[in-house]
């Protein structure tokens, strides 16, 4: 580590004994900046008096990360604690006193921060999405058991309907096709082809509404509440 004071270098390879020691040399009304340099473009830095305090900075060059501590007028025992943390290579300087992002660390923040505020309702539309697809997906074969497959699995056959199991498979050897299928109370089932002309079209149909109206419904709603979040904005501004 180099330590430098007022632009003087006090030790290239300073130790916590000579931070120490020059800090204890300071004159106590005495304007001073005194910088501990890790490597090229790595610094902790301190500027003003023993006697008024002072305030700290840390700039790393490789990360942009630039800090300013909170605390405008901190004693030289803080300062000299947080230099000796740093000079050992241990982090406890951060903790040691409250920081703030400064300088170029300071945009990079309010960016990420702008960009949040833009892009929420993406975010949010996502989350959404992820979160109702399952469930509407579930809620659209019911109401399509009920409205559709309900009335064809009890025509003639004087059973009570339970439910619609959808046909699988493509036909392969190793996927061999299974029909669609009505379940009944008690457990029998039979293939709605043995009711139904074209029930392998219906049930390919309905397969492909229970995955279209769950996102046509998200979307809708993610829509509307989009336009009403866009209104009230215009209606503030």
């Amino acid at each position: 580590m180099k330590l430098e004071i007022n632009g003087e270098v006090v030790s290239d390879e300073v130790d916590a004994e000579g931070i120490k020691d020059a800090m204890h040399a300071l004159n106590a009304d005495g304007e001073a900046i005194i910088v501990l340099t890790e490597r090229e473009g790595v610094f902790l830095q301190a500027a003003g008096t023993p006697t008024t305090g002072f305030v700290m900075g840390y700039h790393n060059g490789a990360t942009s990360e630039e800090l300013a501590s909170t605390n405008q007028t901190l004693k030289p025992m803080a300062v000299l604690r947080a230099f000796t943390s740093f000079a050992r290579g241990n982090a406890d300087w951060r903790g040691s006193i409250g920081w703030e992002p400064s300088g170029a660390y300071v945009a990079k923040a309010y960016n990420w921060r702008a960009t949040w505020r833009r892009m929420w309702p993406l975010y949010v539309g996502l989350l959404f999405f992820t979160i109702a697809i399952v469930p509407l997906a579930m809620a659209t074969k019911s109401v399509i058991d009920q409205v559709v497959f309900k009335p064809l699995c009890e025509q003639d056959s004087g059973r009570t309907f339970s439910h619609f199991q959808q046909g699988s498979g493509n036909g392969n050897v190793s996927t061999p096709f299974t029909p669609g299928t009505c379940w009944y109370e008690g457990g029998e089932n039979i293939t709605l082809r043995t009711l139904q002309e074209g029930a392998d079209l219906i049930d390919l149909v309905a397969k492909i509404a229970q995955v279209v109206v769950p996102i046509i419904v998200i979307v809708v709603i993610e829509l509307v509440g989009f336009l009403l979040w866009r209104g009230r904005k215009y209606m503030a501004a």
